[in-house]
């Protein structure tokens, strides 16, 4: 987390009015300041929403996706708790919502660790990532966009062609 916080300046100018952030998995896997990625994360979301311009940005923090990694899996827990209490405690003060990669009910194991598309072993990187990961993100990036205090954007996050985001409900 700490890298996306130091990358994160260069981005900053540009003022965007949706963020996505999703990382943490160095952390978890490797174990690296897993004490510290409550702080990391929140100075991340404080430093976007404090940057001159940008205190209505929406932040779509996502949690981590399901891995094999046996250090992995346990800390993960704890990083996808860290996140999950920082959206609820902004949430109603700015703009967030999360994308979670593991929900309970419906929608659950939408990335099983069984599945054909995994890369590596111990499985950590999917291939099919992207098109999985932005299937959880999309009705977060259209619930921004509906009007909640994001900036006009003129109407192109909406497109006949998007594919359906399925049955979930938007999670702020």
């Amino acid at each position: 987390m700490s890298d996306i916080r130091h990358n994160l300046q260069s981005g900053l100018p540009y003022k965007p009015n949706i963020v996505i952030i999703n990382g943490g998995t160095n952390n978890a896997n490797i174990e690296i300041d897993l004490d510290k990625v409550y702080g990391q994360t929140e100075g991340i979301l404080t430093d976007i929403w404090g940057y001159a311009g940008m205190a209505d940005t929406c932040i779509i923090l996502s949690t981590l996706i399901p891995t094999e990694d046996p250090e992995g899996a346990i800390n993960q827990i704890t990083v996808n708790n860290h996140f999950r209490n920082l959206v609820n405690k902004y949430n109603g003060q700015k703009c967030i919502y999360v994308a979670d990669m593991q929900p309970t009910g419906e929608g659950a194991n939408f990335f099983p660790l069984d599945g054909a598309y995994w890369g590596d072993s111990p499985k950590v990187h999917p291939n099919v990532s992207l098109r999985r990961t932005s299937f959880r993100f999309d009705p977060r990036v259209m619930g921004a966009d509906s009007g909640y205090r994001t900036r006009d954007t003129g109407g192109w996050l909406t497109s006949s062609t998007r594919p359906s985001a399925g049955p979930w409900t938007l999670e702020k």
